[in-house]
């Protein structure tokens, strides 16, 4: 079988001082040379647009070259919050929404975005928070600092991970789940995990994006590709029986963050 590459959350923008993208957008580039170079098979699982802070024409017209390497490898391309728009173009074979299905040995991998399980970026329910957070981050990195948001982001996601981790703490340790011998989670990716697979026969994997924080969760089959707006951009690889994270610092290299058996 094909080793398969999942990457999400490029935000790919128009070339701005909000355009998280950028930085890494040479790196991305190197990236889909070595997928190619491996003959892999391309998913991104959502936001590869910025689509909440610029326009798809200016964003088009600034990643030419990208837009050229990406669709010569034909992903499959999932819609996410930020392009949320692009599923109406769902007829066409490579987009998706709202997940994917890759056939596996050991079952199905579940790719999505995930933002359907974040309540201020469900569309379901309601993304105008999440839009109007976007849209400021956009205006002050324009005119305050090119790099605010991220420390945002830094500071909203190690706040909630504290959070989590106080609540698990002190009020839940005792819980257990039944049959499993897993303490219950105050994670919502790794509860909404737990309950895909539960409700959905043959899925033995569970893959978001959408958090921007890459992890491996043995435990509940779960893993989360990160992002490519940080300093450190990271990928999952699926290549034989195992499941991979890792960083992608160049063609020549490339840091595993930790494998599991599938």
């Amino acid at each position: 079988m094909k080793p398969y590459f999942i990457a999400s959350d490029l935000h790919m923008g128009d070339g701005s001082l909000a355009d998280d993208f950028k930085q890494n957008k040479d790196r991305f580039a190197d990236f889909l040379q070595y997928v190619k170079e491996q003959q892999g098979r391309l998913i991104l699982a959502g936001d590869v647009f910025e689509l909440w802070q610029a326009d798809l024409q200016s964003i088009l017209k600034q990643n030419v070259e990208i837009i050229r390497l990406l669709f010569a490898l034909q992903p499959r391309i999932i819609a996410g919050n930020h392009d949320y728009y692009i599923r109406n173009f769902i007829d066409f074979d490579f987009v998706h929404y709202p997940t994917w299905h890759m056939e596996h040995d050991t079952g199905l991998v579940r790719i999505e975005h995930g933002h359907e399980h974040d309540p201020n970026n469900d569309p379901e329910r309601n993304m105008q928070l999440g839009k109007i957070v976007a849209s400021l981050a956009g205006f002050a990195e324009n005119w305050i600092h090119p790099d605010v948001d991220q420390a945002f982001t830094d500071f909203a996601g190690k706040a909630r991970e504290a959070g989590n981790r106080v609540y698990e703490e002190i009020i839940t340790p005792w819980k257990r789940e039944r049959n499993t011998g897993k303490k219950q989670s105050n994670h919502p990716y790794l509860k909404a995990a737990d309950r895909i697979r539960k409700e959905n026969e043959g899925v033995s994997w569970v893959v978001f994006g959408h958090t921007h924080n890459p992890e491996i969760r043995e435990d509940y089959r779960y893993v989360n590709c990160g992002c490519w707006v940080k300093e450190v951009p990271t990928f999952v690889k699926i290549a034989g029986n195992a499941i991979g994270l890792y960083e992608f610092r160049g063609k020549n290299n490339i840091k595993e963050r930790a494998v599991a058996a599938m």
